[in-house]
């Protein structure tokens, strides 16, 4: 609806409509002048409507501006379109995006939902935010619940000793027949993490894709028992994923490893890894320390090593109690590790340090004991300090 500008010469309640004022017969007598007169001031006035409403100032641009909310995908952010649209290459309806969807367009690669500046790192794995052209500012919390990974196991019973075939389908929730297509994250599209429920035993794994859409691994238990699968992976357009698979298998369970203090200095393969042995760790605060890796006495440089799945390092993190489930991967500083984690609850995690030399994989184990804190607290004296603060990390 065309809105005139106040004060205009065709506002309705200063100037009554031209058929009132010009319709119908005159009781006066009709001149030839007056009439001419009329006419010219009547198309005058038809003349000035028509200019108005095709410069009426702002008011058909309010209108548009409001009603032109943005659209898209969930699960494929570069699919926009109007309310009620569905993605083109999923067919799930579009959902409005927020108001400073642009605001931020760096992001992990891993926990999408940490934002940040060009340079910032993510406040849970400490990887480095990457520039996201398709970042939407969805809400990721609500994405959540959004995709589930199906497990399957052939035969349905593992047995220890034998080989299984472990086969995982990321799907939709709301549409488990609908194809879900995987970002590669460190080089894998999927990180398999296998460990024993005492996490005594420890594989991390890279299922392959298959034609159906679904990852395979054929894995050979090495003793039966409870067992967890972390399933961790980024659907595309979607946000970081873990899902948690127990697993039992049959066969002699090993005796459980009760984990009862902290055990700072992984040995592995002639290598010593140690954590930092100043590091204070506690719950409510993005935690930073380092990690130096030592062969025969002499420091092993960082940067030396090979890269393994993109990266100098993967630690891999687990709750003993909860289970919780954290996967880091370290910066390289003065030939040191440089890592930053969350942790949710206080006690012991048991953590897996590894890092590739000559082609071979190196597994180093040690337990981090984490004490209740406060928001704030848990960071340790590290040159850093400051600089995170203005780049505004924080834990999520």
């Amino acid at each position: 609806m065309y809105r005139r500008p106040i004060g205009s010469t065709l506002n309705s309640k200063t100037n009554p409509p031209a058929r009132s004022r010009f319709g119908g017969q005159s009781k006066q007598p009709k001149k030839q002048m007056r009439t001419f007169l009329t006419s010219c001031t009547l198309a005058l006035a038809l003349c000035g409507t028509a200019l108005l409403i095709s410069c009426g100032g702002d008011a058909p641009a309010e209108q548009n501006t409001t009603d032109e909310a943005t659209y898209a995908c969930p699960m494929h952010p570069e699919v926009t379109g109007k309310a009620g649209d569905n993605c083109s290459k999923c067919g799930m309806p579009l959902e409005a995006v927020k108001a400073d969807a642009h605001a931020h367009t760096y992001a992990c690669p891993m926990h999408p939902e940490v934002t940040g500046k060009e340079g910032d790192k993510c406040s849970k794995c400490g990887m480095a935010l990457e520039h996201n052209d398709n970042a939407m500012n969805m809400d990721h919390d609500a994405m959540g619940g959004m995709y589930k990974m199906a497990f399957a196991a052939d035969p349905a019973k593992p047995e220890m000793g034998k080989a299984t075939l472990l086969k995982f389908t990321p799907q939709l929730v709301a549409s488990p027949s609908q194809p879900v297509a995987l970002d590669a994250v460190h080089e894998k599209k999927l990180h398999l993490i296998m460990v024993s429920s005492d996490l005594s035993q420890f594989d991390h794994q890279h299922p392959e894709y298959q034609a159906d859409g679904s990852y395979t691994l054929s894995h050979t238990f090495p003793s039966g028992g409870d067992f967890l699968l972390y399933a961790d992976y980024k659907p595309t357009g979607g946000g970081h994923e873990v899902e948690k698979i127990p697993v039992k298998v049959d066969g002699v369970s090993l005796p459980v490893k009760m984990i009862t203090a902290e055990q700072r200095i992984g040995k592995v393969d002639g290598y010593e890894v140690t954590i930092d042995p100043k590091a204070t760790f506690s719950t409510g605060s993005l935690q930073h320390f380092t990690a130096r890796v030592t062969k025969a006495g002499k420091a092993v440089d960082a940067n030396a090593v090979e890269n393994y799945l993109g990266a100098k390092a993967h630690v891999v993190v687990i709750g003993v109690q909860n289970k919780d489930y954290l996967h880091v991967h370290p910066e390289v500083e003065d030939g040191a590790y440089d890592l930053h984690a969350s942790f949710a609850t206080p006690g012991f995690y048991k953590g897996w340090f590894q890092f590739q030399t000559e082609g071979k994989v190196h597994t180093a184990e040690f337990i981090l004991d984490v004490k209740q804190g406060e928001v704030g607290e848990g960071h340790t004296d590290h040159d850093h300090g400051a600089e995170k603060e203005e780049k505004g990390e924080h834990a999520h």
